[in-house]
């Protein structure tokens, strides 16, 4: 009886081994396809999530050489800052002259004086005259005295100057630039580590990713800087033509003209006049006819009866 009672839990606990054993094949045979079938997709949010892991825990613990070369880049960030507003300048303004081919070589000796240049010209031929239009780029401080020595060769008919402001958007895009280079260092030792060759791809997806944000900012920082530096001035300049501003002089040869033409005048409306009568002369001779018969009659009639 002992015996019996002792293998009854041996019995017992082999059951509940087997059972064991049983559930967990169970559990692999139904989720192994599934985590099989997610097997690339988890994989790649993994090696994502390792990569962005890797990146924060490189941001939160510098190395004593990495905390050296912030302070420096913080430092050097701040003495480019700019200490002033940047500013756009664009200008315009309008002229008229007599002579175009003058004025134009006069502008170009003025603009290369004031160390610009000459981006872009167009010529208009009209009936009044000609009209022209030049481009010039030019050191913004050299602006307006450029504009008062274009406005001496000529009638100034316009003048406009525009100033807009770019100083917000010149340290913003600073700001992302750094911070693009320090996550680009970043992932250059992160590649470095790199073993699997998946891991190298999608460390190097995301280095294309922000070295493509790098070139961007460092084009529109480049655009700003030569649209600050570069006035851009933009003069119409107006030909006169010749007929258009005569001599007023004194001539008896020109009055006498003038006074045997008002005569010719006259005489062609007394002409114009008599033709109009000897057209209409039928009509006329009909009433003077039957006006004098009337007369005739009343003439004849005795009075006293």
């Amino acid at each position: 009886m002992a015996s019996e009672g002792k293998r009854k839990p041996i019995a017992q606990y082999w059951a509940a081994g087997v059972l064991v054993v049983v559930g967990i094949l169970v559990l692999i045979a139904v989720v192994g396809p599934v985590y099989k079938a997610a097997g690339p997709r988890a994989r790649r949010a993994d090696i994502q999530s390792r990569i962005h892991r890797a990146l924060t825990e490189a941001a939160q613990t510098p190395s004593p050489g990495e905390q050296a070369e912030s302070w420096l880049t913080t430092a050097s960030a701040a003495a480019a800052a700019p200490t002033e507003p940047m500013l756009i300048f664009t200008a315009s303004m309008g002229l008229r002259v007599r002579d175009y081919e003058k004025a134009e070589a006069e502008v170009r000796r003025l603009t290369e004086r004031h160390d610009g240049f000459i981006s872009g010209s167009q010529t208009t031929a009209r009936e009044d005259g000609s009209y022209h239009t030049m481009t010039v780029r030019v050191p913004a401080n050299r602006l307006q005295p450029l504009m008062e020595e274009v406005g001496a060769l000529g009638k100034v008919t316009s003048k406009e100057l525009q100033a807009q402001e770019v100083t917000e958007e010149f340290v913003d895009l600073q700001a992302r630039l750094r911070n693009d280079e320090r996550e680009e260092e970043q992932l250059l030792r992160l590649l470095e580590k790199a073993g699997k060759v998946s891991d190298l791809l999608q460390v190097e997806e995301a280095l294309a990713e922000v070295r493509g944000r790098i070139e961007q900012s460092t084009g529109r920082l480049r655009y700003l800087e030569n649209r600050v530096a570069l006035a851009t001035l933009t003069i119409a300049i107006e030909e006169q033509s010749g007929a258009t501003a005569p001599i007023a002089t004194w001539s008896p040869w020109e009055v006498g003209k003038r006074a045997v033409a008002g005569l010719l005048a006259t005489l062609k409306v007394a002409a114009s006049a008599l033709i109009w009568v000897v057209a209409f002369a039928p009509i006329w001779l009909v009433v003077v006819i039957v006006w004098w018969v009337v007369r005739r009659r009343s003439a004849g009639a005795p009075s006293g009866a």
